[in-house]
């Protein structure tokens, strides 16, 4: 038996909601269509998921626990998005760096450190080595402008 994800994010808002109504208006959907969906899952899990459907809906101890769900699940939903949207607007990434390590010993870590201020989100993977060991591991040396140029900057002010 595989419950579709979505499923639990509507009983979820019917819950919450109290009606079937104003869950479908939230959800932009119709109440048809959300009383149509609550009798396939029900049928799908076996057992009853709504004490009562009238307003104030409630839910029975499996339907709480299945709504309990699918507010994680709209939870995770909506964190990807916000992840999405920081990734577009270039607030988010990670910076892949080779260099040998007295660079990123003496240079490179204050480096990253005026870059974090800047961009608070940005992960970094750092690859220490000459040259010749990080193109053997797939690895190859290379400069970040923008690392440079941020430090650079804060170093002129």
């Amino acid at each position: 038996m595989q419950i579709d994800p979505r499923h639990l994010v509507q009983l979820a808002t019917i819950i919450e909601e109290g009606s079937f109504t104003t869950a479908a208006e939230k959800l932009g959907t119709t109440q048809p269509a959300l009383s149509f969906m609550l009798r396939n899952l029900e049928k799908r899990v076996g057992q009853p998921l709504l004490r009562q459907r009238r307003r104030p809906v409630t839910a029975t101890q499996l339907g709480q626990m299945l709504a309990i769900k699918g507010q994680g699940i709209r939870s995770l939903l909506e964190e990807a998005d916000r992840e999405t949207q920081k990734s577009r607007a270039g607030e988010t990434g990670i910076i892949r760096v080779g260099a040998p390590s007295f660079f990123c010993e003496y240079v490179l870590a204050e480096m990253v450190s005026v870059f974090r201020r800047s961009w608070p989100n940005a992960s970094f993977d750092i690859h220490t080595g000459y040259n010749i060991e990080l193109h053997r591991n797939g690895r190859p040396a290379g400069w970040i402008w923008p690392l440079a140029r941020c430090f650079w900057n804060s170093q002129q002010r």
